[in-house]
């Protein structure tokens, strides 16, 4: 009993209090998970099972069109050999220049000034509100018009043919393009643009270094649209 006393002898120092916004010690994160090789090869296999039954179920479907509709005589369940005869006869051979080339012309010069504009006034509405204020108003009446509804003016301005075919195409691209551009211009984060402008940057550079590339993801996902 006259030990226990000594057992603690000397005192050992009071530890001191951590100062204030400061953690006592950071603790030892736990170890890295190590990934092994029947981890390794389960990821790698997933992308090549999915190739798979990508490949097969065409191969399959094919296949099974092919062998029971042999013989059919029914319109509504052709043979296979009729139907890539009448595909390849229609879009490659007789209606490809007449029809489908154009068809096509008409969509990608739409799309290319659809988009070239929606980007250029998504990013004006997006750096200078004042101009957004003043626009969003005009754009929001067109925008709430069916594109359909705007065929008989597209047929008084421009009559029938190509321009008013790009028109209402460039028309359609337009607003999803301007709603994305401007969503992503105004969501750059600001943390990007107090670095541009520490290092010096030019109003030109952060648009096209900075801005620019941070709404190319929204933007892109307006093309899909």
């Amino acid at each position: 009993a006259s030990c226990t006393a000594f057992d603690n002898y000397p005192p050992k120092p009071a530890r001191p209090a951590p100062l204030a916004g400061f953690p006592e010690r950071a603790r030892p994160h736990p170890p890295a998970r190590v990934v092994g090789k029947p981890e390794v090869e389960r990821d790698l296999a997933c992308p090549l099972e999915n190739l798979g039954i990508g490949i097969v179920v065409p191969i399959v479907f094919f296949s099974v069109w092919w062998v029971l509709c042999e013989n059919s005589t029914s319109p509504y369940f052709p043979p296979l050999r009729w139907a890539l005869t009448a595909f390849v006869e229609i879009w490659f051979f007789a209606r490809f220049f007449t029809d489908l080339l154009p068809s096509v012309g008409h969509f990608l010069s739409g799309l290319a000034i659809g988009v070239a504009a929606g980007v250029v006034v998504g990013t004006f509405m997006g750096l200078f509100p004042r101009f957004s204020r003043d626009v969003s108003p005009m754009t929001e009446f067109v925008r709430a018009i069916p594109t359909a509804a705007l065929v008989p003016l597209g047929l008084i301005l421009f009559g029938t043919g190509f321009v008013m075919e790009t028109f209402l195409t460039s028309l359609a691209v337009f607003f999803p393009i301007l709603v994305s551009t401007t969503a992503g211009v105004r969501g750059v984060d600001p943390a990007y643009l107090e670095v541009a402008r520490s290092y010096g940057l030019s109003f030109s550079d952060r648009l096209w270094r900075v801005i620019i590339p941070a709404a190319t993801p929204q933007v892109l996902a307006a093309c899909r649209v």
